[in-house]
Protein backbone atom coordinates (compact mmCIF):
# COMPACT_ATOMS: atom_id res chain seq x y z
CA UNK A 1 0.00 0.00 0.00
CA UNK A 2 1.42 3.35 -0.98
CA UNK A 3 0.60 6.84 0.21
CA UNK A 4 -1.87 7.45 -2.62
CA UNK A 5 -4.25 4.74 -1.42
CA UNK A 6 -7.27 5.65 0.67
CA UNK A 7 -6.62 4.46 4.23
CA UNK A 8 -9.11 3.59 6.91
CA UNK A 9 -9.93 6.67 9.03
CA UNK A 10 -7.86 8.73 6.60
CA UNK A 11 -4.60 7.76 8.27
CA UNK A 12 -1.20 6.76 6.93
CA UNK A 13 1.52 5.24 9.06
CA UNK A 14 4.73 4.26 7.25
CA UNK A 15 7.34 2.30 9.18
CA UNK A 16 10.99 2.55 8.24
CA UNK A 17 13.11 -0.43 9.18
CA UNK A 18 16.38 1.27 8.83
CA UNK A 19 15.13 1.96 12.31
CA UNK A 20 13.07 -1.14 13.10
CA UNK A 21 15.73 -3.69 12.13
CA UNK A 22 18.65 -1.31 11.58
CA UNK A 23 20.49 -3.94 9.57
CA UNK A 24 22.60 -3.00 6.59
CA UNK A 25 23.52 -5.89 4.25
CA UNK A 26 26.98 -6.42 5.69
CA UNK A 27 26.26 -9.53 7.76
CA UNK A 28 23.59 -11.76 9.30
CA UNK A 29 21.03 -10.34 11.73
CA UNK A 30 22.13 -10.14 15.37
CA UNK A 31 20.06 -10.55 18.54
CA UNK A 32 19.94 -6.76 18.83
CA UNK A 33 18.48 -6.50 15.34
CA UNK A 34 15.94 -9.17 16.24
CA UNK A 35 14.80 -7.28 19.32
CA UNK A 36 14.21 -4.13 17.28
CA UNK A 37 12.44 -6.12 14.57
CA UNK A 38 9.98 -7.62 17.06
CA UNK A 39 9.40 -4.24 18.74
CA UNK A 40 8.74 -2.49 15.44
CA UNK A 41 6.47 -5.26 14.19
CA UNK A 42 4.40 -5.14 17.40
CA UNK A 43 3.96 -1.37 17.09
CA UNK A 44 2.95 -1.75 13.43
CA UNK A 45 0.34 -4.39 14.34
CA UNK A 46 -1.07 -2.18 17.10
CA UNK A 47 -1.51 0.75 14.73
CA UNK A 48 -3.12 -1.46 12.12
CA UNK A 49 -5.53 -2.80 14.76
CA UNK A 50 -6.34 0.81 15.71
CA UNK A 51 -7.47 1.51 12.15
CA UNK A 52 -4.38 2.99 10.58
CA UNK A 53 -3.27 2.10 7.07
CA UNK A 54 0.22 0.86 7.93
CA UNK A 55 3.02 0.71 5.36
CA UNK A 56 6.04 -1.20 6.65
CA UNK A 57 9.19 -0.05 4.92
CA UNK A 58 12.67 -1.52 5.13
CA UNK A 59 15.39 1.05 4.42
CA UNK A 60 19.05 0.09 4.39
CA UNK A 61 22.36 1.78 3.67
CA UNK A 62 24.09 0.16 0.70
CA UNK A 63 26.39 2.97 -0.39
CA UNK A 64 29.59 4.40 0.99
CA UNK A 65 32.52 3.00 2.89
CA UNK A 66 30.80 0.03 4.59
CA UNK A 67 29.86 -1.52 1.28
CA UNK A 68 33.29 -0.86 -0.23
CA UNK A 69 34.94 -2.70 2.67
CA UNK A 70 32.41 -5.53 2.31
CA UNK A 71 33.29 -5.94 -1.38
CA UNK A 72 37.01 -5.80 -0.63
CA UNK A 73 36.59 -8.49 2.04
CA UNK A 74 34.86 -10.85 -0.40
CA UNK A 75 37.48 -10.17 -3.08
CA UNK A 76 40.32 -10.95 -0.64
CA UNK A 77 38.74 -14.31 0.27
CA UNK A 78 38.10 -15.03 -3.40
CA UNK A 79 41.76 -14.44 -4.25
CA UNK A 80 42.78 -16.76 -1.41
CA UNK A 81 40.56 -19.49 -2.86
CA UNK A 82 42.22 -18.92 -6.22
CA UNK A 83 45.66 -19.33 -4.66
CA UNK A 84 46.55 -15.68 -5.31
CA UNK A 85 48.22 -13.23 -2.99
CA UNK A 86 45.76 -10.90 -1.32
CA UNK A 87 45.69 -8.27 1.41
CA UNK A 88 42.68 -8.50 3.66
CA UNK A 89 41.24 -5.07 4.63
CA UNK A 90 42.37 -3.97 8.08
CA UNK A 91 38.76 -3.45 9.19
CA UNK A 92 37.26 -6.06 6.85
CA UNK A 93 34.40 -8.45 7.59
CA UNK A 94 35.75 -11.70 9.05
CA UNK A 95 32.73 -14.01 9.22
CA UNK A 96 32.55 -17.39 7.51
CA UNK A 97 29.71 -16.03 5.38
CA UNK A 98 32.28 -13.92 3.50
CA UNK A 99 34.22 -17.02 2.49
CA UNK A 100 30.96 -18.75 1.47
CA UNK A 101 30.07 -15.85 -0.84
CA UNK A 102 33.59 -15.93 -2.29
CA UNK A 103 33.30 -19.70 -2.88
CA UNK A 104 30.03 -19.28 -4.78
CA UNK A 105 31.66 -16.63 -6.97
CA UNK A 106 34.59 -18.93 -7.71
CA UNK A 107 32.23 -21.80 -8.51
CA UNK A 108 30.38 -19.56 -10.96
CA UNK A 109 33.31 -17.67 -12.53
CA UNK A 110 36.40 -19.74 -11.87
CA UNK A 111 39.53 -17.57 -11.64
CA UNK A 112 38.26 -15.00 -14.16
CA UNK A 113 37.60 -12.35 -11.47
CA UNK A 114 41.17 -12.37 -10.14
CA UNK A 115 42.11 -9.27 -12.12
CA UNK A 116 41.20 -5.66 -11.47
CA UNK A 117 37.92 -3.99 -12.37
CA UNK A 118 35.41 -6.32 -10.68
CA UNK A 119 34.79 -4.36 -7.48
CA UNK A 120 31.13 -3.72 -8.26
CA UNK A 121 30.54 -7.43 -8.89
CA UNK A 122 32.03 -8.46 -5.52
CA UNK A 123 30.07 -5.77 -3.72
CA UNK A 124 26.83 -6.59 -5.51
CA UNK A 125 27.13 -10.33 -4.93
CA UNK A 126 27.77 -9.78 -1.22
CA UNK A 127 24.81 -7.42 -0.84
CA UNK A 128 22.45 -9.76 -2.69
CA UNK A 129 23.50 -12.82 -0.71
CA UNK A 130 23.44 -11.19 2.72
CA UNK A 131 20.15 -9.39 2.15
CA UNK A 132 18.54 -12.63 1.00
CA UNK A 133 19.66 -14.19 4.29
CA UNK A 134 18.22 -11.24 6.25
CA UNK A 135 14.86 -11.61 4.48
CA UNK A 136 14.76 -15.33 5.21
CA UNK A 137 15.41 -14.65 8.90
CA UNK A 138 12.64 -12.05 9.03
CA UNK A 139 10.27 -14.44 7.28
CA UNK A 140 10.94 -17.05 9.96
CA UNK A 141 10.04 -14.41 12.56
CA UNK A 142 6.80 -13.72 10.70
CA UNK A 143 7.85 -10.14 9.89
CA UNK A 144 7.09 -8.86 6.39
CA UNK A 145 7.50 -5.51 4.69
CA UNK A 146 5.50 -3.72 2.01
CA UNK A 147 8.33 -1.57 0.64
CA UNK A 148 12.09 -2.03 0.40
CA UNK A 149 14.21 1.06 -0.27
CA UNK A 150 17.92 1.76 -0.06
CA UNK A 151 20.49 4.51 0.13
CA UNK A 152 21.94 3.92 -3.35
CA UNK A 153 18.60 4.71 -5.02
CA UNK A 154 18.58 8.14 -3.33
CA UNK A 155 21.83 8.94 -5.15
CA UNK A 156 20.81 7.55 -8.55
CA UNK A 157 17.49 9.43 -8.41
CA UNK A 158 19.21 12.69 -7.43
CA UNK A 159 17.39 12.97 -4.08
CA UNK A 160 20.57 13.49 -2.05
CA UNK A 161 21.81 16.33 -4.28
CA UNK A 162 18.35 17.90 -4.27
CA UNK A 163 18.20 17.80 -0.47
CA UNK A 164 21.67 19.36 -0.15
CA UNK A 165 20.69 22.10 -2.63
CA UNK A 166 17.54 22.87 -0.62
CA UNK A 167 19.55 23.11 2.59
CA UNK A 168 21.90 25.55 0.83
CA UNK A 169 18.95 27.66 -0.29
CA UNK A 170 17.79 27.91 3.32
CA UNK A 171 21.24 29.13 4.37
CA UNK A 172 21.83 26.06 6.55
CA UNK A 173 25.01 24.82 4.85
CA UNK A 174 28.55 26.23 4.80
CA UNK A 175 32.03 25.10 3.74
CA UNK A 176 34.90 24.62 6.20
CA UNK A 177 38.21 22.73 5.98
CA UNK A 178 37.21 21.40 2.57
CA UNK A 179 34.04 19.78 3.96
CA UNK A 180 30.39 20.73 3.79
CA UNK A 181 28.75 21.39 7.16
CA UNK A 182 25.16 21.75 8.29
CA UNK A 183 24.71 24.64 10.74
CA UNK A 184 22.86 22.62 13.36
CA UNK A 185 23.75 25.17 16.05
CA UNK A 186 21.35 27.60 14.37
CA UNK A 187 18.39 25.21 14.55
CA UNK A 188 18.55 24.11 18.17
CA UNK A 189 21.18 21.36 18.12
CA UNK A 190 24.36 21.58 20.23
CA UNK A 191 26.92 21.49 17.41
CA UNK A 192 27.33 21.65 13.65
CA UNK A 193 27.89 18.40 11.75
CA UNK A 194 29.68 17.41 8.56
CA UNK A 195 27.33 16.43 5.73
CA UNK A 196 29.99 15.88 3.04
CA UNK A 197 33.58 15.00 3.95
CA UNK A 198 36.57 16.72 2.37
CA UNK A 199 36.99 13.56 0.27
CA UNK A 200 33.59 14.27 -1.31
CA UNK A 201 31.90 11.32 0.43
CA UNK A 202 28.63 12.17 2.23
CA UNK A 203 28.19 11.16 5.86
CA UNK A 204 25.15 9.08 6.86
CA UNK A 205 23.23 12.17 7.96
CA UNK A 206 22.78 13.55 4.45
CA UNK A 207 21.15 10.50 2.80
CA UNK A 208 19.12 9.92 5.99
CA UNK A 209 17.75 13.46 5.78
CA UNK A 210 17.01 12.91 2.08
CA UNK A 211 15.26 9.62 2.84
CA UNK A 212 12.96 11.09 5.49
CA UNK A 213 12.31 14.14 3.30
CA UNK A 214 11.12 11.88 0.49
CA UNK A 215 9.02 9.78 2.85
CA UNK A 216 7.16 12.85 4.09
CA UNK A 217 6.74 14.15 0.55
CA UNK A 218 4.94 10.92 -0.30
CA UNK A 219 2.01 12.18 1.73
CA UNK A 220 2.05 10.15 4.92
CA UNK A 221 0.46 11.62 8.03
CA UNK A 222 2.71 9.92 10.56
CA UNK A 223 6.18 8.41 10.44
CA UNK A 224 7.28 6.09 13.23
CA UNK A 225 10.91 5.06 13.54
CA UNK A 226 12.41 2.67 16.07
CA UNK A 227 15.95 3.93 16.62
CA UNK A 228 18.81 2.04 18.20
CA UNK A 229 20.59 3.61 21.16
CA UNK A 230 23.67 4.26 18.99
CA UNK A 231 21.56 6.41 16.65
CA UNK A 232 20.06 8.75 19.26
CA UNK A 233 22.06 11.87 18.38
CA UNK A 234 21.89 11.22 14.64
CA UNK A 235 18.12 10.75 14.90
CA UNK A 236 17.75 14.10 16.65
CA UNK A 237 19.86 15.75 13.95
CA UNK A 238 17.70 14.27 11.19
CA UNK A 239 14.48 15.47 12.84
CA UNK A 240 15.96 18.95 13.34
CA UNK A 241 17.00 19.14 9.67
CA UNK A 242 13.55 18.02 8.51
CA UNK A 243 11.94 20.65 10.73
CA UNK A 244 14.31 23.27 9.31
CA UNK A 245 13.14 22.33 5.83
CA UNK A 246 9.67 23.35 7.07
CA UNK A 247 7.84 20.14 6.30
CA UNK A 248 4.24 20.10 7.43
CA UNK A 249 3.50 16.82 5.68
CA UNK A 250 4.10 14.53 8.62
CA UNK A 251 5.29 14.03 12.15
CA UNK A 252 8.49 12.14 12.94
CA UNK A 253 8.21 10.11 16.12
CA UNK A 254 11.26 8.34 17.49
CA UNK A 255 10.94 5.22 19.62
CA UNK A 256 14.45 4.90 20.97
CA UNK A 257 15.59 1.37 21.76
CA UNK A 258 17.51 1.92 24.97
CA UNK A 259 19.59 -0.47 27.12
CA UNK A 260 17.46 -3.13 28.80
CA UNK A 261 18.10 -1.88 32.35
CA UNK A 262 16.99 1.63 31.42
CA UNK A 263 13.90 0.36 29.63
CA UNK A 264 13.00 -1.79 32.64
CA UNK A 265 13.41 1.18 34.98
CA UNK A 266 11.23 3.31 32.70
CA UNK A 267 8.49 0.67 32.58
CA UNK A 268 8.58 0.21 36.37
CA UNK A 269 8.21 3.95 36.91
CA UNK A 270 5.33 4.06 34.42
CA UNK A 271 3.63 1.17 36.24
CA UNK A 272 3.97 2.92 39.60
CA UNK A 273 2.59 6.15 38.15
CA UNK A 274 -0.35 4.32 36.60
CA UNK A 275 -1.02 2.50 39.89
CA UNK A 276 -0.98 5.78 41.83
CA UNK A 277 -3.41 7.33 39.35
CA UNK A 278 -5.81 4.36 39.64
CA UNK A 279 -5.70 4.47 43.45
CA UNK A 280 -6.31 8.22 43.50
CA UNK A 281 -9.27 7.89 41.14
CA UNK A 282 -10.72 5.07 43.21
CA UNK A 283 -10.49 7.11 46.41
CA UNK A 284 -12.17 10.10 44.78
CA UNK A 285 -14.97 7.84 43.57
CA UNK A 286 -15.82 6.38 47.04
CA UNK A 287 -19.18 7.26 48.72
CA UNK A 288 -17.35 9.18 51.45
CA UNK A 289 -15.75 11.41 48.82
CA UNK A 290 -19.14 11.90 47.11
CA UNK A 291 -20.82 12.92 50.41
CA UNK A 292 -18.18 15.57 50.98
CA UNK A 293 -19.18 17.40 47.79
CA UNK A 294 -21.64 20.31 48.50
CA UNK A 295 -25.16 19.64 47.18
CA UNK A 296 -26.29 21.86 44.30
CA UNK A 297 -28.80 24.58 45.10
CA UNK A 298 -31.74 26.20 43.33
CA UNK A 299 -32.57 25.22 39.79
CA UNK A 300 -29.30 23.33 39.47
CA UNK A 301 -30.33 21.13 42.42
CA UNK A 302 -33.74 20.37 40.88
CA UNK A 303 -32.05 19.35 37.62
CA UNK A 304 -29.68 17.13 39.55
CA UNK A 305 -32.63 15.44 41.22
Amino acid sequence: MRSDTQPKNGRHTPFSTRSIVSANPTGPLTLGHGRQAVLGDCVARLFRAAGYDVVREYYFNNAGRQMRVLGESVRARYLELCGRLSTFPEDGYQGDYIREIAQRLRDAHGDRLAGEGHDALFRGAAEESIFADIRRTLERLGIRFDVYSNEASLYTEGKVEETLATLRERGLVYEKDGATWLAYSTIGRPQDRVLVKSSGEPTYRLPDIAYHREKLRRGFDLVLNVQGADHIEEAKDVVAAIAALQFGLGVATLLLVVPTWLGTLHQAAAFLLLGAAVIARHQLATPEAALSVPAPSGIARERAL
